[in-house]
Order: C-alpha cells, then sequence, then structure tokens
C-alpha cells in the first residue's frame, strides 16, 4: 500500500460538502465528500484514535488526558506544513474522478501504531488509507478548520483551554 504524499480538505459551500482530496506516493489521487452527518461519525472515532495514545492512556484522571492531548496535538500541527498549496502530480492516476459521497467508516489498528481506515459508499465502493497520530492530528485540524467556515455548529474542538473563565490560573 502506498503512503499519503499530501491530503486537501475545503469546504465547498454550493454543495454544503467537504471535499477531500488525497494524493499517495505512486501519484495516485482519491477523492472524497464529507457531508456535516457524516463529520458526526467521522470525529468520535477519530478522536478515539488519538486518544489511543499511550502518552494519553497512561494519565490518572480526565483533565489531564484532555492536557496531554492537547499538548500532543499542538506538537503534532506544529510539525505539519499547512501552507504548502496542494499540487496534484501531472500524470496522477485517480481512483475517482467525480468525489466519492462517503457514507460509511471503518478502522483496523495495525501493529505498528498505524490505523487503517476504511471510507465507503452506499453503493459499496470504498477510499483507504493508513494514517499514523501525526496525520490523524493534521487531518483533525483541517476537518475541524473546514467545519467552522461551513458554520455546522459542530464540537469538534481536541485543544480546550484549561483556565478558568474568570480569569483564575490553574498551575500545575
Amino acid at each position: 500500500m502506498s503512503g499519503i504524499k499530501q491530503i486537501f480538505v475545503n469546504y465547498v459551500p454550493a454543495q454544503d460538502r467537504i471535499l477531500v482530496r488525497v494524493s499517495t506516493t505512486d501519484d495516485t489521487e482519491m477523492r472524497m465528500w464529507l457531508t456535516r452527518r457524516f463529520v458526526t461519525i467521522l470525529w468520535p472515532v477519530m478522536l478515539q484514535m488519538l486518544e489511543s495514545d499511550p502518552s494519553v492512556v497512561g494519565q490518572a484522571n480526565t483533565q489531564t488526558k484532555q492536557e496531554v492531548l492537547s499538548f500532543r496535538h499542538e506538537e503534532a500541527i506544529s510539525k505539519t506544513r499547512f501552507t504548502k498549496s496542494y499540487q496534484s502530480p501531472p500524470q496522477v492516476k485517480q481512483v475517482n474522478q467525480v468525489p466519492f459521497l462517503i457514507t460509511k467508516l471503518s478502522t483496523k489498528r495495525l501493529d505498528n501504531g498505524r490505523t487503517q481506515m476504511i471510507f465507503g459508499t452506499a453503493k459499496g465502493r470504498s477510499v483507504q488509507f493508513v494514517v499514523d497520530r501525526t496525520l490523524t492530528h493534521s487531518l483533525c485540524k483541517l476537518i475541524a478548520d473546514c467545519t467552522k467556515k461551513a458554520t455546522w455548529g459542530l464540537d469538534v474542538e481536541i485543544t480546550k483551554s484549561s483556565a478558568v473563565a474568570s480569569g483564575d490560573r490553574t498551575i500545575n
């Protein structure tokens, strides 16, 4: 299975959907539509994938787990180049010219700490790729940014401020 080279995630207002384009190291491109309804299915699964990080699982209480997850998220996205423009290879082999409308998701944990994600359509077509934690964090950020742009009103946050709203400080 080839690796992911680049991911493009963009909200398309005319469709009221998120377009995801994934290019791979073997110059293949896959295109998918994500609806608001599907993102409400996808998001908890992605959070569960991130929360399975041993540094998060090993924490004793919920607040500490959230803080470690937030730290890991900030660390991962700081290593990702979000400013690079998406570039389709000149001789790209498109899996699908028209984006698949995704309605199903299944995941499989692999031995190496990665996760295989299989996105399916109502017509039985599927797109699959393998992600590591850093890529999952990056994908979460891209989807969260798009849902904000779409004004769907979804709670798709990973980082939560531990400071109290009254301005009090939390000292660890």
